[in-house]
């Protein structure tokens, strides 16, 4: 079984619930609920209703009644929420942060007595994390370190952190993925895979969740892939902070592999941060700061490990001659 908690209490599955809550799930997710910290949690929690329908869940981030929650939770006119009593909580959007799809709400009044979630500094492979859902909250396992991928509907590079997950057949898209009061992101896609040995999930009591599952040959895997804690380490302190600006780094440039190796300068926005520092395009750029670039990819992955406003050497080549610029970060606007 994967259901590691209750349903909410005070509000009534909806359909698309009722099989998952049937009474075997139920009677193991409360026997194993505390051992998550379900009870801790709830009181931190909000599920947000958008049209009068539940998309998603909210965790608290600041006394003030701010809460992060997944963008595609708050789509529609009228949004709500209702604490884990539930009670009708009255909600405003905020913000969205279109790199990771994370949306800033916030309740009518303050939060007291209630734990606000952490931005975790760290990712461990093979760690267990939970996703909170409306249904409850289900295991994933962390099965990668930090990667880069690209935005489909908007071709920007971000990075992520691959997933395993147990319970396939729920709506990860809106969900909070957290250990304890540690908070790590949302999700940025779900996929089958082709893998090559078991799941990666270590007990295997809890494996009947994957799809076609063989110890033996390769199978199907659900796997999912989480923005990174990088990322969203950044967002939850752009949010708490007085104008709720996320400051992600840029330079203003756009660039492809290079055959020679290193990043190719296809675009140097006018007026950017690259600009300014004398960059132009067909330079390539094997250098930012303390990170050696090889390819598109490592530049993305150096870049977001970069502070606004502050100073960036890069080295790279121009016309097979290699040089040296310094350039003051910017920000992504969005």
């Amino acid at each position: 079984m994967s259901l590691l908690a209750p349903g909410w209490q005070g509000f009534p599955p909806q359909a698309s619930q009722s099989a998952v809550l049937g009474k075997p799930l139920r009677a193991e997710a409360d026997a194993v609920s505390d051992a998550v910290g379900w009870s801790t949690l709830k009181p931190s929690l909000l599920m947000v209703r958008t049209d009068g329908v539940v998309r998603g869940v909210a965790g608290l981030i600041d006394a003030r009644g701010l809460y992060v929650v997944s963008r595609y939770a708050v789509r529609g006119n009228r949004i709500d929420a209702l604490d884990y009593d539930g009670q009708t909580v009255k909600v405003s959007l905020l913000k969205v942060d279109e790199l990771s799809d994370l949306a800033l709400i916030q309740r009518d009044t303050a939060v007291t007595g209630s734990q606000a979630f952490e931005p975790a500094s760290e990712i461990k492979v093979g760690e267990l994390v939970y996703a909170v859902l409306p249904d409850g909250m289900f295991r994933v396992e962390l099965s990668s370190s930090e990667l880069i991928g690209v935005s489909t509907e908007r071709r920007r590079t971000v990075p992520v952190i691959r997933i395993a997950l147990e319970q396939p057949e729920q709506n990860y898209e809106t969900a909070l993925f957290v250990r304890g009061f540690r908070f790590y992101g949302g999700l940025s896609s779900v996929q089958t895979e082709l893998q090559q040995s078991a799941p990666t999930i270590r007990d295997k009591r809890y494996q009947q969740g994957f799809l076609n599952q063989s110890q033996f040959a390769p199978g199907l895997l659900t796997v999912g892939y989480m923005t990174s804690p990088t990322l969203s380490s950044r967002v939850v302190r752009g949010f708490r902070s007085p104008n709720r600006v996320v400051a992600h780094p840029y330079l203003g440039c756009i660039c492809r592999d290079s055959l020679s190796g290193g990043a190719e300068l296809v675009v140097v926005e006018p007026g950017s941060a690259a600009e300014r520092a004398g960059l132009r395009v067909g330079d390539v750029v094997v250098r930012l700061g303390d990170y050696s670039v090889r390819n598109q990819y490592e530049y993305a992955r150096a870049m977001f490990k970069q502070v606004p406003n502050t100073e960036l050497r890069i080295d790279f080549f121009r016309q097979g001659v290699r040089r040296r610029a310094t350039a003051i970060v910017g920000t992504l606007a969005d």
